[in-house]
């Protein structure tokens, strides 16, 4: 009787054994096909955007878009200064006709270093001014008017625009005769302007240089030479009349200003460029002189 007793207690303690070995096998199992689920789900990530996130990217996307003008010593080809505003789009200063840069509003990075303090005599009311010279190894470039000042004066005939030989122009670098203005018209232009009594020779020049250079055939200036030259550019930017707006610069006498609107600053260079490809001076055997 005791020995059927104790067969019976070890028979359950196998059967308990089996069947918990069996319970703890499915688990494992159940286990690694849960695994094996969670690494075939794709991968997700949350990234949170905030205004600061916002003005940080417009600023970068300003920044990647802005033009820079490279100025070089006009004696020496060494690198002078780099800004974001043509010298040509700067107020001049009455005394010298220097250009005054004010960076605290234009980013500038500036490759000239101190050259003492230069005291001089104006003409015009005898006083005694101070300017704090910043040179280019010997040759004097620009000035300040106290020690570390934020306004620069580029003295006239110092510097000269660098432009690569190899340089594409495009949306994010256009010649410096093409200007993008924030306010009222859309794009200006800086023209030189000038007659000649040669008609073969009337037309729009020099798109790649800081001012286009045109040439018409009105003499002595006027209305009739204001009237020729809208019209020019209406026939070559594709654009009415009443789109284009012509300023005297009151500082430089050589220097005309011309408002374009209803064109972005690419499309404009497009447009010049295309017109002077196909109005080209023509050869003195080539039949006579093309019209604008």
């Amino acid at each position: 009787e005791r020995e059927r007793e104790e067969k019976k207690k070890r028979e359950a303690a196998a059967a308990c054994v089996a069947k918990g070995g069996v319970s703890r096998s499915g688990s494992e199992r159940r286990e690694r096909e849960r695994e094996k689920e969670e690494d075939e789900m794709p991968k997700t990530s949350t990234t949170y955007y905030t205004s600061e996130h916002a003005s940080l990217a417009a600023a970068q996307e300003e920044k990647k878009n802005q033009q820079l003008y490279i100025y070089q010593c006009k004696y020496t080809g060494k690198h002078a200064l780099v800004t974001d505003v043509s010298l040509y789009a700067l107020p001049k200063r009455r005394t010298d006709d220097s250009s005054v840069l004010d960076m605290a509003e234009h980013h500038t990075k500036l490759y000239l270093t101190e050259g003492g303090v230069k005291r001089i005599r104006r003409t015009s009311d005898g006083k005694v001014e101070k300017q704090f010279r910043l040179v280019l190894g010997d040759l004097p470039v620009a000035y300040t008017s106290e020690q570390n000042g934020k306004v620069l004066y580029i003295m006239k005939d110092s510097v000269k625009e660098y432009t690569p030989k190899d340089v594409t122009y495009g949306e994010r670098n256009l010649p410096p005769c093409i200007q993008v203005i924030e306010e009222g018209r859309n794009v200006q232009l800086l023209l030189s302007v000038s007659t000649t009594g040669i008609k073969s020779k009337i037309g729009i020049y020099n798109i790649f240089d800081s001012r286009l250079k045109v040439k018409l055939d009105s003499h002595g200036g006027g209305q009739k030479a204001r009237k020729e030259l809208l019209e020019m550019f209406s026939q070559a930017l594709d654009v009415k009349v009443l789109q284009l707006t012509l300023v005297d610069d009151a500082e430089d006498e050589g220097l005309k200003v011309l408002q374009v609107g209803g064109r972005t600053a690419l499309q404009v260079f497009k447009k010049l460029k295309a017109f002077t490809k196909r109005h080209k001076a023509p050869n003195q055997n080539a039949g006579g002189p093309k019209k604008y």
